[in-house]
């Protein structure tokens, strides 16, 4: 297991950890970037990402949109006991074509926050892989 991994493994254990504890009225925002096999650091394969959705489903999280957390501390209501928001940063085609059917499949709601000057292009990592950004359609 490569050093990548290792932390990767060490921070999902730590955030199960973490949520087993998630006291009501504080919700936790999972950000990711990439859901693909591009080896860039920020990258979450699709095996890991289904596993934690699927460790988020069985362990009953109430998955919210961002928007109805908004809504929640705008009225001033409860946060209901482990509450999660899923996001992406940067709007990776790999959220659509490997995370969507994923987040599908638990009927799970996501924000994608697309940086609009990449739109149609691609960005290239720091190791070099070429990530491709989602398009207007």
């Amino acid at each position: 297991m490569n050093l990548k991994n290792k932390i990767k493994t060490a921070i999902y254990f730590g955030l199960n950890v973490f949520f087993g504890s998630l006291p009501t009225g504080k919700a936790a925002i999972l950000m990711y970037h990439s859901i693909d096999h591009n080896k860039v650091f920020f990258t979450v394969t699709p095996e890991n990402f289904r596993k934690q959705m699927d460790l988020l489903y069985k362990e009953k999280y109430s998955i919210i949109s961002l928007g109805e957390l908004a809504g929640l501390i705008i009225d001033k209501r409860a946060i209901p006991l482990k509450t999660v928001v899923l996001t992406f940063d940067d709007g990776y085609q790999d959220n659509y074509f490997n995370a969507f059917p994923i987040l599908k499949k638990y009927n799970f709601p996501a924000t994608i926050f697309l940086a609009t000057g990449f739109i149609r292009k691609n960005r290239i990592s720091s190791s070099g892989a070429t990530l491709k950004i989602l398009n207007w359609d």
